[in-house]
């Protein structure tokens, strides 16, 4: 994580254990679901920047499924898809947080 300009953060519960692990070495900001053109605007801006990591819940473990679910989908329609995507696991084997970017 260190070596991302932003950590984007796709749903709740990530960001003071992020800040705490990390002790504020990483830029933390919420990637907030694009309803508005403002919002819309942050999104792209955010997606685009290669550099930019993105943390969400994996399929069965968000709190906020309906805002994940929309970012992906601005991120599709504007022609970016998920890659680098790592699965961090419990110890049942069950995923539960993915770590990826966005690339065209």
């Amino acid at each position: 994580m260190a070596s991302a300009k932003q950590v984007c953060l796709l749903d709740w519960g990530f960001f003071d254990n992020l800040r705490l692990i990390q002790k504020t070495a990483v830029n933390l900001s919420h990637a907030e679901e694009p309803a508005s053109s403002y919002q819309q605007q942050i999104a792209l801006a955010q997606i685009s920047d290669g550099n930019n990591l993105f943390v969400m819940h994996s399929k069965g473990c968000e709190i906020w499924a309906e805002r994940q679910t929309a970012f992906l989908s601005f991120a599709a329609k504007n022609g970016y898809e998920r890659a680098n995507i790592q699965v961090f696991r419990d110890r049942n084997g069950r995923a539960c947080i993915e770590l990826f970017r966005f690339a065209r």
